[in-house]
């Protein structure tokens, strides 16, 4: 194949041959990846295979959440009830921070600046980085 959808497409697919699950940086490049991996098993001669365990970060993210969940419901650590936001929940969740922010009278679009930190915040936590860092390095 002369043109590659993904980097490392030989290394990965003897992962997943081996049993490994891949994490990528998208729900895009997770369906390439299986994709790949299905024409390889089927030009190999296979006609059927098990799918590749492929996930994209926040796939990833949403499984351990729902694995806390049902430990909590199995008798596990207790406490106030967690829930998982969807997308649009999270935008009205920040947008309603945004709007009770002293700096809400400046804001011209709040909900374009929600949408925003929003995105901030997630690739905030994607590099683990801490409000108090962040702190530290903001003028």
């Amino acid at each position: 194949m002369a043109d590659r959808r993904i980097w490392h497409e030989h290394d990965i697919l003897e992962a997943l041959a081996a049993g490994a699950t891949v994490v990528t940086a998208s729900e895009r490049l997770a369906r390439a990846v299986r994709l790949a991996h299905a024409e390889a098993r089927h030009g190999g001669g296979e006609q059927v295979w098990e799918r590749a365990e492929v996930l994209s970060w926040n796939g990833l993210l949403h499984m351990l959440f729902t694995r806390h969940e049902d430990a909590a419901l199995d008798g596990g650590p207790r406490g106030q009830a967690l829930r998982l936001l969807d997308t649009h929940q999270t935008e009205a969740l920040w947008e309603s921070v945004l709007r009770d922010s002293p700096a809400a009278a400046a804001l011209l679009q709040p909900g374009v600046t929600a949408q925003a930190t929003q995105q901030a915040w997630a690739l905030c936590q994607a590099y683990d980085l801490s409000l108090e860092r962040i702190s530290q390095h903001a003028d």
